[in-house]
């Protein structure tokens, strides 16, 4: 009979208990006047890009391909596309004109040039100039016979303004030896060549232009 009576006294505090907590739940509603509601689920990116076995999920792409301007970089190649620059026509460039000298055809005639001979491995010229003023020697041209073997040297008034080996001719001497004083002609002075075996009695011919324009030639 005890024992019932202490499992019913056991239910009746039970019973009180739920009771005054019904109490209390029902008090706190009527202060505040409002229904707790429970939270709704996030629809932010970041919980939808949570997956069902908890992994992130990476960054979500665009829905719409935005138009990128012309002038700007590409992120993935790196290179700026610009727009071309407009066309124009050419301008033709007139071709530049070759200057000629021309000299005093009174000056040139001063010059004089002829064939004197032939000495062991040299041929020998007489060349003139009658007037006042000196003129340099730019260019010489001169043919020999093939039997003369080579040409090594050219003499002006007894000094050496060229210097070299040609083994065939024609020879052309614009390459020069010594000072430019060297090639200046005053009155009349010996041109001489050296070659490498005997000389030849004839068979050459000579041409010597001068840096103002005249030129001079003479043959054997």
């Amino acid at each position: 009979m005890t024992t019932r009576r202490f499992t019913l006294l056991i239910l009746l505090a039970v019973l009180l208990l739920m009771l005054f907590g019904a109490a209390l739940v029902y008090l706190l509603v009527g202060r505040s006047g409002t229904t707790p509601t429970l939270p709704e689920p996030s629809s932010s990116p970041e919980a939808t890009q949570t997956a069902t076995r908890g992994i992130p999920l990476g960054p979500q792409l665009p829905t719409q391909q935005e138009s990128v301007p012309l002038d700007s970089a590409s992120p993935a190649t790196g290179i700026t596309a610009t727009s071309p620059p407009p066309t124009s026509s050419p301008t033709a460039v007139p071709p530049s004109a070759t200057v000629t000298t021309t000299p005093p055809p009174a000056l040139c005639s001063l010059l004089d040039l002829r064939f004197i001979s032939t000495t062991s491995t040299v041929s020998r010229w007489r060349l003139e100039n009658r007037g006042s003023q000196p003129m340099e020697i730019a260019r010489i041209e001169t043919s020999w016979p093939q039997s003369n073997d080579a040409i090594f040297n050219a003499f002006l008034d007894g000094k050496v303004i060229w210097s070299g080996e040609d083994l065939v001719p024609p020879t052309i001497m614009t390459t020069w030896f010594g000072q430019p004083e060297d090639r200046q002609l005053r009155g009349a002075v010996s041109l001489e060549f050296f070659y490498g075996t005997q000389a030849a009695a004839s068979g050459y011919d000579l041409l010597v232009h001068f840096s103002n324009g005249c030129e001079v030639a003479a043959t054997s």
